[in-house]
């Protein structure tokens, strides 16, 4: 078992979109902004067994320093519940990157006793890797990525973004962000746009006839902002079946700039 950590300063730089979403706060005051890295990687063979075997690999940049304490807290215990589950109790990072990994170990071993169909091959692994993808005055966009497999067919990929008002530790998602009703156009421009994208459509009947659900593709919370776009991800099985893997839809900013607030 290893545990590593890396430090990684950030001055908030003034990003192009910051222009749009500036209306969304009262100021846009500067925010000192520090991250960890913290590294945890181990794996279990079973005695007597070559085949049977777990390993768990958890990389995440934990913020640690922010000029507001309470909201610096606020921030880290969204964070560690979203990467590792609502068992968290404290934002004591390294502390609660190892309890998980440790629950994660005592559940395969458990499971592993109780098997009594096992094939003879009984292999878990968890992946996950957290990290800041931008950080503007006021708003701070993160990375969740996770790959898990504990049996079946195949194991499950997923990505999700979380976005922050580090004025006040809020979690935005779409109503914090756009005018209210903005339900019905957001969806229609994240159809018409992932018509456009794709190679295999060229119109909302092309889709209805495929294995994509048109009525899933709607917002859901699973966004962040670049300079140009506004980029949404679903997940797999979130609007089309597993073998068709994840679907990310961008928006150009352009395009939503009359429905922000």
């Amino acid at each position: 078992m290893i545990i590593t950590l890396k430090k990684n300063r950030y001055m908030n730089k003034q990003l192009l979109f910051c222009a749009i979403l500036a209306l969304l706060f009262a100021s846009c005051a500067k925010h000192e902004f520090r991250t960890e890295q913290i590294t945890y990687n181990n794996s279990v063979i079973l005695p007597g067994s070559i085949n049977d075997s777990l390993a768990i690999s958890i990389e995440i940049e934990y913020p640690v320093e922010l000029s507001n304490q309470d909201v610096l807290s606020k921030i880290q215990k969204d964070l560690l519940q979203a990467l590792l589950g609502d068992e968290v109790s404290s934002t004591n990072g390294e502390q609660e990157v190892a309890d998980y990994a440790k629950r994660f170990e005592q559940a395969y071993l458990e499971n592993y006793r109780n098997d009594q169909d096992s094939s003879g091959i009984d292999c878990w692994e968890n992946v996950i890797t957290g990290r800041v993808i931008s950080i503007s005055d006021n708003m701070l966009s993160y990375s969740h990525e996770q790959y898990v497999f504990t049996g079946g067919p195949h194991g499950s990929n997923s990505r999700h973004f979380y976005n922050y008002d580090l004025s006040t530790g809020n979690h935005l998602i779409e109503k914090d962000l756009f005018r209210p009703n903005y339900e019905t156009i957001l969806t229609g421009l994240l159809i018409d746009n992932f018509i456009a994208q794709s190679e295999e459509f060229e119109s909302i009947e092309d889709v209805m006839q495929s294995d994509y659900s048109i009525e899933a593709i709607k917002p859901n919370h699973n966004f962040y902002f670049t300079e140009e776009e506004l980029i949404y991800v679903f997940n797999p099985y979130e609007i089309a079946p597993y073998y068709l893997g994840e679907t990310e839809i961008s928006i150009p900013l352009a395009q939503v700039h009359d429905l922000l607030k």
